[in-house]
């Protein structure tokens, strides 16, 4: 039922973006510890846990699925409206950044408020200062700045989120932006 739901909630709240990709139920796995999630990841993607592939996502091959470690319900349902965000958009070739924005605002708005790992708004504004350089920045268009561990996967977040949360205020033209956006020119063309 929570799949269901969430899936109607994210298609409500990305009016305009947001599509249905496949008919019928959703599949969710959730497997009992980290371990076992890692190792079933590992099919599909060989350094999965190498690169921390995060406690949830949805699986492309064979028939789509989304998978989960065990968690907190609340945790569970929070990673899958992400996850339903992200099957929603797949139509769209994005740019790896706004993807990401549109998933993390959708998100918040549909449940977690979390940021930053519970820094203050001073706190975050400082830190994105601090390392968004004009080299680092450039990994964030490109996308490459997603695909690290650490801090620097946690501040692309952040500045994925104040973007598109920034950008999306006027609905019709975000709307407009993100239909025509391309992942090889980072949005820029759009």
């Amino acid at each position: 039922n929570f799949m269901n739901n969430a899936l109607e909630q994210v298609l409500g709240v990305l009016t305009d973006i947001a599509q249905l990709t496949q008919g019928g139920k959703d599949i969710l796995i959730v497997f009992e510890d980290a371990e076992s999630y890692y190792r079933y990841l590992s099919f599909f993607y060989p350094a999965a846990a190498v690169q921390g592939m995060g406690r949830g996502m949805y699986i492309r091959d064979g028939i789509g699925h989304f998978v989960a470690a065990k968690a907190d319900l609340y945790s569970i349902q929070s990673m899958m409206v992400q996850e339903i965000t992200y099957n929603c958009l797949a139509h769209l070739p994005l740019p790896v950044w706004l993807n990401v924005g549109i998933a993390v605002n959708t998100e918040r708005q549909l449940g977690s408020k979390k940021s930053c790992g519970g820094c203050g708004s001073q706190q975050l504004h400082h830190r994105l200062l601090a390392y968004w350089n004009e080299y680092e920045i450039q990994n964030f268009w490109s996308g490459a700045s997603f695909q690290r561990a650490g801090e620097g996967l946690q501040l692309s977040y952040e500045l994925a989120r104040i973007m598109v949360e920034l950008l999306a205020k006027d609905w019709p033209s975000f709307a407009s932006f993100v239909n025509d956006a391309r992942a090889e020119d980072a949005g820029d063309a759009a």
